[in-house]
Formats: C-alpha cells, sequence, structure tokens
C-alpha cells in the first residue's frame, strides 16, 4: 500500500487566463443578478482592467486572500457601475458609468 502524500495547501491559480476568467465571471454575476447589461465598449474597459489587475496579482505572491480581495474589489465595482446607471435611469452599463465608477472607487487594489 503506497504511502499517501500529506495535503498541501491550495493555492491559488496563477495561470493569468484563469485569474481573468474568475474576476469576469464575478463582475458578470454582479451585472446578471441585477438585471443589467453592458455594453461591448464598457465590457472591453472592465477587461482591461480585470487584466491589469492579474498583471498585478502574479507580481505578488497571489495568496489566497489576494485573489479573494481582488474578487470583493470587482465585485464592488460593478456594484457601483450599476448604482451609477440606476442614478442615470438606465439598465444598461455604458462607458459612462466605468469612468464614474473608476473615478470613485480608484484606487482600488489590484486594478488602479
Amino acid at each position: 500500500m503506497p504511502a499517501s502524500q500529506p495535503m498541501q495547501p491550495r493555492q491559488p491559480a496563477r495561470d493569468p487566463n484563469s485569474l481573468i476568467q474568475m474576476l469576469m465571471r464575478a463582475f458578470n454575476e454582479e451585472v446578471f443578478a441585477a438585471d443589467f447589461t453592458i455594453s461591448d465598449q464598457s465590457r472591453e474597459h472592465v477587461r482591461q482592467m480585470v487584466k491589469k489587475g492579474v498583471k498585478e496579482l502574479i507580481k505578488s505572491t497571489t495568496q489566497n486572500h489576494q485573489v479573494e480581495q481582488a474578487e470583493k474589489d470587482i465585485r464592488g465595482f460593478a456594484r457601483r457601475m450599476i448604482i451609477v446607471a440606476k442614478a442615470a435611469g438606465r439598465t444598461e452599463l455604458k462607458e459612462t458609468d466605468y469612468f464614474s465608477a473608476f473615478s470613485f472607487l480608484c484606487p482600488l487594489w489590484p486594478f488602479c
């Protein structure tokens, strides 16, 4: 009977694509939960911000708590965009909502 290996603590993925997908999924979940849509231009701004954040995450040690904080922060960013769009009477997130949330929340680690 082979000796079992001790369990290693689970480390977050260091694969940039996996981190980007995870953070974009978190962002999209907030948008869809609020029954909102997002323009292509606004989604691209968010994606570029997420890519920048992932670069920062990978530069650091990428501990579980850092990945969890990044996910929490991107969800908060989505909620801020939704607040701005609601105030304008819209249910679609636009570029102006992105820039308004960005200027309100940044600096927001690891994204800006």
